[in-house]
């Protein structure tokens, strides 16, 4: 399963205590509606739903702070860290 940035729109399966799963991550929110459907037609009794799940701060931070790094803004040395 690909977690990349992109992924942000998710179906999950809903548990009790506020719990959740994650079925699976797509793109576009229309991939995630028709994979839905789909399951919803195979899996009747179960609790799904889509929901929009961006990746976190600190994921960001680390991916912006490589992209820097790779053109030249910043050095290896002056990361961004996720906790400041």
């Amino acid at each position: 399963m690909d977690t990349s940035p992109l992924h942000v729109w998710a179906v999950v399966r809903l548990l009790p205590n506020m719990q959740r799963t994650v079925i699976n991550r797509f793109r576009r929110r229309s991939d995630a509606e028709n994979y839905l459907r789909l399951l919803r037609q195979h899996i009747h009794d179960t609790n799904l739903t889509i929901v929009f799940d961006p990746p976190s701060r600190a994921i960001n931070l680390e991916a912006h702070s490589k992209n820097c790094e790779k053109s030249g803004m910043l050095s290896s040395s002056s990361r961004i860290s996720p906790n400041d």
